[in-house]
């Protein structure tokens, strides 16, 4: 009998936290590299505020946490979460 197994979908600002959480990197150091205050880092986190491709590009290289992924997120666009069943099958 097989189990359905269900990978929880995700929205950017989640992944973004999760990278920031996984890569032991605070808010305050993810704000100087990215040249924004602490708040807007917070708001990213939030999902309150749509960061711009290239501060989840550099995110990502901040945290060491995948690019691909966090990228997939931000162009499903502000609100939407992603199947990363389907991202991982389409790599």
């Amino acid at each position: 009998m097989e189990t359905d197994r269900r990978i929880p979908r995700w929205a950017l600002h989640e992944l973004l936290a999760k990278a920031l959480a996984d890569g032991h990197v605070s808010k305050e150091v993810m704000a100087a590299e990215l040249g924004v205050s602490e708040n807007t880092v917070a708001n990213y986190e939030t999902g309150r505020t749509r960061p711009q491709k290239a501060s989840v590009e550099k995110w990502a290289a901040v945290t060491g946490f995948d690019t691909d992924l966090l990228i997939v997120a931000w162009e499903a666009g502000a609100g939407a979460t992603i199947d990363l069943t389907e991202v991982l099958r389409n790599r």
